[in-house]
């Protein structure tokens, strides 16, 4: 029987045999712009709305649209021009409304990136959550559900304070077939070594680079909503120190065709 990283393995070699532009959609994802690809999924049948229905729908879209025109800037640094005209090539992000439109492109190249992907083994994986809810979804958020074979990467999304005061701790057993995405690489911000660190330093003299998240060690998996079915098996409320954690124990499998609804 295959462990955890042999499998994850697997994935990841499924992933060098996608096409270049569902390489480019999940590098896109891994980016800081999924912080809008995750509130645009997040609009109920944002599939079929047009793009100036869902920025109509979302209360703070002026904060999405600044976060687009910052990393705009950063793209545009002549230092990001190989990564500007290969993996942003068709990407409008001097354009909040067109992007919106790129972004629907984007997850469907993501749904088919989970759908030519085959999770050969079953496998458990991890999900935490720091929220202001005692009973939460697992599936809380946009499309794209982030999940790791690592519990201590789980952990490290789970940190509390005064306004999500509540850990949420998910072990979700993956059936083979579940549909998922894997990426070996994410786009990282870096800034000019030869600054000098006194010296302010703004998006503009930011280096995008394309880092192997391997030397991260946290293989993450991602799991798409409108594809996969679930059911909660258990709950346990457990208290320690002061600090409470709910654990939740989630089966998944592989939605049928005939019910799948993109949301």
């Amino acid at each position: 029987m295959k462990d955890s990283q042999e499998i994850y393995q697997d994935l990841v070699n499924q992933y060098h045999n996608l096409s270049d532009l569902e390489k480019n959609a999940i590098l896109i994802y891994q980016s800081k712009l999924f912080i809008i690809i995750n509130k645009i999924s997040q609009i109920p049948y944002f599939d079929y709305l047009s793009a100036m229905e869902i920025k109509s729908k979302i209360p703070d879209a002026e904060v999405y649209e600044n976060i687009l025109a910052e990393y705009n800037k950063i793209v545009n640094n002549p230092q990001n021009y190989f990564i500007k005209y290969s993996i942003f090539k068709d990407i409008h992000l001097n354009n909040f409304v067109s992007f919106i439109e790129d972004v629907k492109r984007i997850l469907q190249l993501l749904r088919q990136a989970a759908s030519t992907m085959i999770l050969n083994d079953d496998l458990v994986v991890y999900r935490g959550m720091a929220t202001d809810k005692e009973s939460i979804n697992f599936t809380e958020g946009g499309i794209c559900i982030s999940t790791s074979i690592k519990l201590d990467t789980a952990f490290q999304f789970m940190k509390t304070d005064n306004v999500k005061p509540v850990r949420h701790l998910y072990q979700i057993k993956l059936n083979s077939g579940t549909p998922l995405f894997v990426s070996p690489y994410s786009i990282v911000k870096v800034y000019d070594s030869v600054l000098d660190t006194m010296i302010p330093i703004d998006n503009q003299s930011c280096i995008l680079k394309i880092m192997n998240r391997g030397t991260e060690g946290q293989y993450e998996i991602t799991l798409i909503k409108d594809m996969i079915e679930y059911q909660e098996l258990s709950c346990e409320k457990i208290e320690k120190n002061g600090k409470v954690i709910f654990v939740h124990h989630i089966e998944v499998f592989e939605k049928k065709k005939s019910n799948q609804v993109n949301l």
